[in-house]
């Protein structure tokens, strides 16, 4: 076996994020994917609506999903399979390649035409490189044994230079510019076109003010980035109040954040940006405590209705008197592994009075990311940026343009920083009414410091 064998080609969160339109453009006509775990929970006898949903975009790209299993339990395969209407192999001896083999040889697809999605370094990582195939690493939807945690602890290790020369930052937008409903349209199923058109890579959908779209208009957004290529995540409502302990707030803050899921599901968002409240007149750590139990009891309920494998963001606040510093934001996420900060740059400016800015400060922030969360859950970190106007006894002020004078912060140091790290980011820029220019100008600029 060669060196690296272990190492996979591409490390996603879920299943979902992986998007057929690519995989078509690469040449791939053959998915193999893991049951357990990978594509659903163990015990769960049945395909839910997400892997269907996916199941169809493959069919629609000309890509087979064929679910190759090491599961003891071949009727369950075999239920869930024919429910799902894809062919499957199960006690299928993973990492021995003869399953990889027979599977391609039934679809009469080559290695270079095949792509393995697990979520087991030791089976479907190994086996896959063992017949020459692709292996993409899909994070456990359960991760609950020892081992298993040590197996995903090992991924949290810094990516060989050869593994790490594909991946890419991320840049979008928030909500719609002023360039695009002034020239293009006001239907925000029209964004996503423009926006690959202009040369962008996402779009964060906003229910800031309210979980209020319809699914007819969710799924025509959805279906619109799945053609451009687009990636979209989701900004929950701003009356998200994580910090009080009081129960009705508690139950309107699950019924805010579930809303928030299904309306990601409808768009096929993978990322769903959360606020985390004031502090009510409370000391910072009696906030947090609360803020961790009542986020905990969010996450169940995301479990519950079956949202698992969608990736919740805890923002950093701009005010100085809510609940959102960095410290705070990382404490939080420390509450599940599937959490990921979305780390709004502006804001931490604005909340600092302008001192968390420049290469240092911006170096000692990611530094702190990568302790808290491991090098590799860091590095896919979300992100928000703006200049932001501050007052001196309240911090965020408003949003701003890049083009307006006096504030910061600059994201040139924040550039230099990620591309150091070989980082990827999303990176959505928030600026007020220029968004999209703003995000290009921020491409643009880390485009030249990735090629120095």
């Amino acid at each position: 076996m060669q060196m690296g064998w272990w190492i996979p080609d591409r490390i996603e969160n879920s299943f979902a994020q992986i998007q057929p339109e690519q995989l078509k453009a690469k040449g791939i006509r053959l998915v193999l994917a893991d049951l357990d775990n990978t594509l659903t929970r163990y015990q769960q006898p049945d395909p839910d609506d997400q892997v269907k949903h996916w199941r169809d975009r493959l069919w629609d790209a000309g890509i087979t999903l064929f679910v190759v299993s090491n599961g003891r339990r071949p009727q369950r395969a075999k239920r869930f399979c024919t429910e799902l209407e894809v062919p499957h192999i199960s006690h299928a001896g993973k990492p021995h390649r003869a399953a990889f083999l027979e599977a391609m040889q039934q679809c009469g697809c080559r290695p270079e035409e095949t792509v393995m999605l697990g979520d087991q370094i030791f089976t479907d990582i190994w086996g896959a490189h063992n017949a020459g195939i692709r292996a993409v690493y899909i994070r456990p939807i359960a991760r609950d044994s020892l081992f298993r945690k040590l197996r995903y602890g090992s991924l949290s290790r810094p990516l060989p230079p050869e593994r790490s020369a594909n991946m890419s930052v991320l840049f979008g937008v928030a909500g719609n510019s002023n360039a695009f409903t002034t020239t293009v349209s006001k239907a925000s199923a029209d964004a996503p076109a423009w926006l690959r058109q202009i040369g962008l890579d996402a779009y964060e959908y906003q229910c800031g003010k309210g979980v209020n779209v319809k699914e007819d208009t969710a799924r025509k957004i959805g279906a619109a980035a799945r053609e451009a290529g687009i990636r979209l995540s989701l900004h929950a409502p701003y009356f998200i109040s994580l910090a009080n302990p009081d129960p009705d707030s508690v139950k309107k803050t699950i019924g805010y954040v579930t809303a928030s899921c299904q309306v990601a599901r409808w768009m096929g968002a993978q990322r769903i940006v959360l606020h985390s409240g004031a502090l009510m007149k409370r000391s910072r750590e009696e906030a947090l405590a609360i803020a961790k139990g009542n986020l905990a009891t969010v996450v169940r309920a995301c479990d519950e209705l079956g949202y698992g494998d969608l990736t919740l963001c805890p923002e950093t606040m701009g005010k100085i008197n809510q609940l959102g510093n960095l410290e705070e934001v990382l404490e939080l996420c420390t509450v599940d592994e599937r959490l990921l900060p979305c780390v709004d740059f502006g804001h931490l400016y604005a909340r600092s009075l302008g001192e968390l800015e420049g290469r240092a400060a911006c170096a000692q922030m990611l530094d702190r990311m990568e302790a808290v969360l491991g090098e590799e859950r860091a590095s896919g970190f979300h992100s928000h940026f703006s200049k932001i106007e501050f007052t001196l006894k309240g911090g965020e002020k408003r949003h701003l343009c890049f083009s307006d004078p006096g504030y910061g912060p600059d994201f040139c140091p924040l550039a230099e920083e990620v591309a150091r790290r070989g980082w990827e980011p999303w990176i959505i820029c928030e600026s007020a009414g220029t968004q999209s220019e703003d995000a290009l100008t921020m491409k643009k600029i880390y485009q030249e410091v990735r090629r120095l």
